[in-house]
């Protein structure tokens, strides 16, 4: 069994800060293609790990200094590749193969070199390095998660309508993001903006119109001929036609208005769940951190989060954690210590908004709880598929 200290624990291997070093070339060679395939093959099905181990070659012991790194209790199965020209560090490559594989075959001896000339080894390490950042990046384990439709599917039909919403439910979105207002007579409305401009050609403002001048507004014709005639849809409408088939993830928007709108919201979504609602599939979230923590007093068994768009310390966290149950993260601020940190305090994360299919990837490595994406809810599947088929020259 391979030395634990060597393992990777949630990934297929992990890689490190490469350190340029010297170091004379080792002395038995092989193929570097043959050898690169297998490793490859080995690292892609899971059976193998990557460490890199810095050495200081002012440490002389054994024959260190001499390239020839004597592992007295080497493993069968480990490799060890050694590139250097300066004389200041000494960077080595542990790859980890399975024991007793055709790999224990190949390799007798207790070290093998790439064979790059002498004057090439840095411009050889230095690609090495980058291909093997590339790959532990590109291979690690994806994460499953929540696909959020933003604002519905926005690339077939208008924004923040009917139209959209159906078609995230007929794609198979997992929920649907939709924005919140309250119209001059009280009534939430789905819009994203504050200004009706932008997606009716109307003017005004959200807040200064009622629920029946919204609703004379076209929604559509500015995306599409083919949506003329849409309208903006009341909070109770988008409830009544997908609640329950859906989850739904809402987002109170307002200047000074939120209060109220968050007290509107949590009495339709108290009713919903005593039709018998699931309340897992229904979400609040909001920039408002005061009405964030009105809402979850109104209507405690709905879920309520706090959108981020700037990082937020560990004071912060155990603060909001009393009445926010998530944390929707603007994707640019996350990392995977602020993941498993939100995660340590019992927050789920959400991260927006995704628009390239890249950095799905990115995310599901984070192991974000839902994406809010702009894109299919399968743009991440197509997205592995294509690292697939770039490395289909690897044998499984």
């Amino acid at each position: 069994m391979p030395d634990p200290s060597f393992s990777a624990s949630s990934s297929i291997f992990s890689t490190s800060v490469i350190i340029f070093s010297s170091c004379r070339f080792l002395q038995r060679t092989f193929s570097f293609f043959i050898v690169f395939q297998k490793i490859l093959s080995y690292i892609i099905s899971g059976q193998a790990c990557f460490r890199i181990l810095y050495i200081n070659p002012f440490y002389r012991r054994g024959n260190y200094m001499r390239g020839q790194i004597a592992m007295k209790t080497a493993l069968p199965g480990r490799i060890c590749f050694c590139f250097s020209r300066f004389r200041i560090f000494l960077f080595i490559f542990f790859i980890h193969l399975p024991e007793s594989s055709a790999f224990e075959r190949l390799y007798r001896k207790e070290s093998c070199l790439f064979p790059f000339r002498k004057k090439n080894t840095f411009a050889g390490s230095l690609l090495l390095g980058i291909l093997v950042s590339f790959l532990s990046f590109a291979f690690q384990p994806l994460a499953p998660f929540q696909s959020i439709a933003h604002r519905g599917a926005v690339q077939i039909a208008p924004e923040n309508t009917m139209a959209a919403f159906e078609k995230a439910y007929e794609l198979g979105f997992d929920f649907i993001e939709l924005d919140v207002w309250l119209s001059s007579d009280h009534q939430p409305v789905v819009i994203h903006d504050g200004d009706v401009g932008r997606t009716t050609g109307g003017d005004g403002l959200v807040t200064e119109l009622s629920a029946s001048q919204l609703k004379e507004l076209d929604a559509g014709s500015w995306f599409s001929d083919q949506y003329k005639g849409e309208k903006i849809p009341l909070l109770k409408e988008v409830v009544k036609r997908f609640g329950g088939k859906i989850g739904l993830l809402i987002e109170m928007k307002g200047a000074g208005s939120e209060a109220n709108l968050a007290k509107e919201i949590a009495v339709l979504l108290n009713q919903t769940l005593e039709e018998g609602v699931d309340p897992d599939l229904l979400m609040v979230q909001s920039f408002n951190i005061a009405d964030i923590r009105t809402f979850s007093t109104l209507s405690p068994q709905v879920k309520a989060g706090i959108l981020v768009s700037k990082p937020l310390d560990m004071f912060q966290l155990a603060s909001y954690r009393s009445f926010a149950d998530f944390l929707s993260v603007h994707h640019a601020f996350l990392s995977k210590s602020f993941v498993t940190q939100a995660k340590s305090f019992g927050y789920s994360v959400n991260s927006w908004t995704v628009t390239q299919e890249q950095q799905f990837a990115a995310m599901q490595r984070l192991k974000v709880n839902g994406i809010i994406s702009d894109l299919y809810p399968d743009s991440s599947l197509q997205y592995c598929s294509t690292l697939e088929r770039l490395f289909s020259f690897v044998d499984p």
